[in-house]
């Protein structure tokens, strides 16, 4: 790991940057690419780091190229993707359909950027078929869920048939956050939630 000096990291980022497709984010096409993905090897402006962190460190990581120091094995990992190699792989199938995200941030809301980055990376939608098939099946990022001889209770269990289903409609959502915080228990939540549609008053006073 060789260290190299702020000037030196500033001349290479200055290098990097002169090469095409680098002078611009590479989600959006903003002017700034003052950070840096490492997993990716490519340069976005501060508006989509912010998304890109919210993917979560497993999926992206997020370096400032002016505050945080990078050795010589990390520059030569950028140095052989960049931007427009990124690009051409991972929006590889980008349906004519979908837009990027617009630079300016008056114009694109942070959920817009937060969706674009997950179809992107967690998902893979734009990849080429083949190339997702086998990321998937290496286990890269979201992969297809496989059968497990123990699954987890909470992925879709068996409904019990003695158990009396209850279908939950976007009222019953909120009387379950009200009687959360009254303390109510699941008997008392539906009956109050049946008196509610016989009469339409307030549930719970607020």
């Amino acid at each position: 790991m060789t260290k190299l000096s702020r000037d030196e990291q500033q001349r290479r980022w200055e290098a990097f940057r002169a090469r095409p497709g680098n002078s611009t984010c590479a989600e959006c096409a903003a002017s700034d690419t003052t950070w840096a993905v490492l997993d990716y090897g490519i340069l976005i402006c501060i508006h989509c780091a912010g998304a890109h962190r919210a993917l979560g460190s497993h999926i992206s990581k997020v370096r400032s190229t002016e505050l945080d120091d990078f050795d010589e094995s990390l520059f030569l990992w950028f140095e052989s993707l960049g931007n427009a190699k990124h690009n051409q792989r991972w929006e590889a199938e980008l349906p004519a359909t979908i837009r990027r995200p617009p630079d300016n941030p008056q114009d694109c809301p942070e959920c817009v950027r937060r969706w674009w980055l997950r179809e992107k990376y967690d998902e893979m939608r734009f990849l080429a078929g083949s190339e997702h098939a086998a990321m998937c099946g290496a286990g890269h990022a979201n992969p297809s869920p496989s059968p497990s001889p123990s699954p987890s209770p909470s992925l879709n269990p068996s409904p019990d048939p003695k158990r009396k289903q209850v279908r939950r409609g976007p009222r019953t959502h909120e009387h379950a956050r009200l009687a959360g915080q009254a303390g109510l228990g699941a008997t008392q939540l539906q009956a109050t939630v049946l008196r509610a549609r016989e009469r339409r008053p307030p549930l719970l006073p607020r």
